[in-house]
């Protein structure tokens, strides 16, 4: 029918939907609706198309404020008698230090891009900025031209506009260093996100008043991020002393008493010592762990306050499997295991036992022997199993949310850490080439083993805040250096 073949052979999908919703549809009615389809998705595009091209004609509008260069860009009658590499009169462009410079606007080695002649690339210019009221933080805006002259060190001689952002809502402690600035030590604050330096005048006059240490003019000046210009009072070339080296380097004064921010263009020109921001965690960590060594040294734990106790279903009857013989070139290694665990109280032989599960040796990587009861055969059988729950991973990353800071800690034998009930051992007992033995601890392979073992670990940790397990591996976070240490103390104590 002519029907089915509009309707099927349509290619737009919302038509074709609008079509097969119609509980009548003939074939007049079936082209009246393609048609109509057709034609308000083509006003539909027209109208689009015209709200897109108001929105660009806007967008063009204030980008020609937002985006335009700030840095003054000299055209060619602004560099008569200047250098046109950098724009500066104080020498010709043969003399200039930035012949191997490379323009950040158009690549072009010998010249800044603050004089550069070729159109401005918009992509290098800052996009409008989104300020998040949450934060408090001192910065000062970068952008290419500024990055360009703090490397080239052509800060006097260009005139560079520098973006001075000032936020304010809830302080955050700030990261801070000791300098020697003039053979003072001055404490500033470190901003990688600053593109000078700068201290307050109130700062200034404060080490050095009296004009101990005189201000000169400087091309350089400050905007806030709306737009107000701050005042420069002035800038100094101050000796610094980093570790190991001195630079002479600009510093800007500023009206107000802010704190000094130590910028981008001393942190290239010196070294700092970044140890101070980074050793608190590591000693604390270090000093947690030294005081609980006795958590951490070798031999075999046991956690206390707690016995492991084994049930039996209803009408369960005792299994008694004998000895499997073990492969000669085994049984050395198997002899040697039993004698280590006996050392350590993990086991004790037995001269009678209801019970007996014979032994599988396994071999580690090590070379040593593994030995595990082959408990399916035996009291597996007749066990009530522990159901309790393990933790799904979704559970554990919750209880981590924002954490930053994180510490593994690993149980070494985490099962014979549990001590079983006086009834419970007997359940355990292996046959072996030595006699009867029973296990003391909890042991592998028995199927109530990991649901006892995980409750156990849940009631350890319970109440601890950033600590989650699983099984026999513990994690500790903290959102912050000090709280991760504090959370790992408290661990280590219960």
């Amino acid at each position: 029918m002519l029907r089915d073949r509009i309707v099927c052979g349509v290619k737009d999908i919302r038509t074709q939907r609008r079509l097969l919703s119609e509980t009548t549809l003939d074939f007049k009615k079936a082209l009246e609706t393609a048609k109509a389809m057709e034609t308000a998705a083509k006003h539909s595009k027209d109208l689009q198309n015209v709200t897109q091209d108001m929105r660009l004609a806007q967008n063009q509008t204030v980008n020609k404020l937002s985006q335009a260069p700030r840095h003054k860009n000299q055209g060619v009658n602004n560099l008569k008698g200047r250098c046109y590499r950098c724009g500066s009169k104080e020498h010709k462009a043969h003399e200039c230090k930035h012949i191997e410079t490379a323009c950040y606007n158009c690549k072009t080695k010998g010249h800044l891009s603050s004089v550069c002649q070729k159109p401005k690339q918009h992509g290098n210019s800052r996009q409008g900025k989104q300020v998040n009221k949450g934060h408090r933080t001192n910065e000062l805006g970068t952008n290419e031209t500024q990055d360009e002259a703090l490397e080239s060190g052509a800060l006097e001689n260009v005139s560079v506009e520098y973006d001075l952002f000032t936020l304010t809502k809830k302080p955050i402690k700030p990261f801070t260093t000791q300098v020697q600035v003039e053979g003072k030590m001055i404490t500033m604050e470190i901003d990688t996100g600053a593109a000078v330096t700068v201290m307050s005048k109130a700062e200034f006059d404060k080490h050095w008043p009296d004009g101990k240490l005189p201000l000169n003019g400087t091309n350089a000046f400050l905007r806030t991020y709306t737009g107000e210009r701050v005042e420069v009072y002035g800038q100094c070339d101050v000796k610094v002393t980093g570790k190991d080296k001195e630079a002479i380097l600009p510093l800007l004064v500023i009206p107000g008493e802010h704190s000094t921010l130590l910028g981008r263009n001393w942190l290239l020109k010196i070294p700092v010592d970044w140890g101070p921001l980074k050793q608190v965690t590591e000693e604390s960590v270090e000093n947690v762990v030294e005081r609980h060594s006795e958590v951490f040294a070798e031999g075999l734990g046991q956690i206390k306050g707690y016995k492991a106790k084994l049930y039996l279903k209803q009408q369960a009857t005792p299994r008694y499997v004998k000895a499997r013989s073990v492969p000669f070139s085994l049984q050395e290694g198997v002899e040697k295991e039993l004698e280590r665990l006996q050392q350590q109280n993990i086991i004790s032989s037995v001269c009678f036992s209801e019970w007996a599960t014979p032994i599988v040796p396994v071999g580690k990587t090590d070379g040593s022997i593994r030995i595990c009861g082959d408990y399916k055969v035996t009291f597996n059988q007749c066990v009530k199993v522990d159901k309790y729950p393990l933790p799904h991973i979704e559970d554990l990353f919750a209880k981590l949310a924002g954490g930053k800071r994180f510490s593994k800690l690993d149980m070494s034998h985490a099962y014979q850490q549990v001590e079983l009930d006086e009834v419970s051992k007997g359940f355990t007992t292996i046959s072996t080439q030595k006699g009867l033995i029973v296990y003391n601890r909890l042991p592998f392979g028995i199927s109530s083993s990991p649901g006892i073992f995980q409750r156990t670990m849940d009631n350890l940790t319970q109440g601890l805040p950033g600590v989650v397990s699983y099984l026999d591996d513990i994690l500790v976070t903290g959102s912050s250096e000090n709280e991760h240490a504090e959370n790992l103390k408290t661990l280590l104590k219960r």
